[in-house]
């Protein structure tokens, strides 16, 4: 039926692995190749400066995009203004970044 999985291995070969190093007996639960020393423990939990530091580029490009469509016709109406133009690069640019 088709609620089954099936597994399936496949063996590279190369001059830097050759077939004997392949073997089933080297491979991890699912059939694929693993560091066995490797262990997975849970993420430690974050300071509010680690969740700054992951949240913080996500925060600031989703505030830029909100605040150049809020005031989209007031920011990019006259880029005759040659300071308020350069100021607008350096943001868009420094968000992209």
């Amino acid at each position: 039926d088709g609620l089954t999985s099936r597994h399936s291995v496949a063996v590279i070969v190369s001059p830097h692995h050759p077939a004997g190093m392949l073997s089933p007996e080297r491979a991890g639960e699912t059939g694929a190749l693993m560091n066995k020393r490797e262990t997975f423990e849970p993420a430690a939990a974050q300071d509010w400066r680690a969740l700054i530091a992951t949240l913080g580029p996500a925060i600031a490009g989703i505030g830029s995009v909100v605040l150049a469509d809020i005031f989209q016709q007031t920011l990019f109406s006259n880029l005759d203004n040659y300071p308020l133009t350069v100021l607008l690069f350096v943001w868009l640019f420094g968000t992209m970044m």
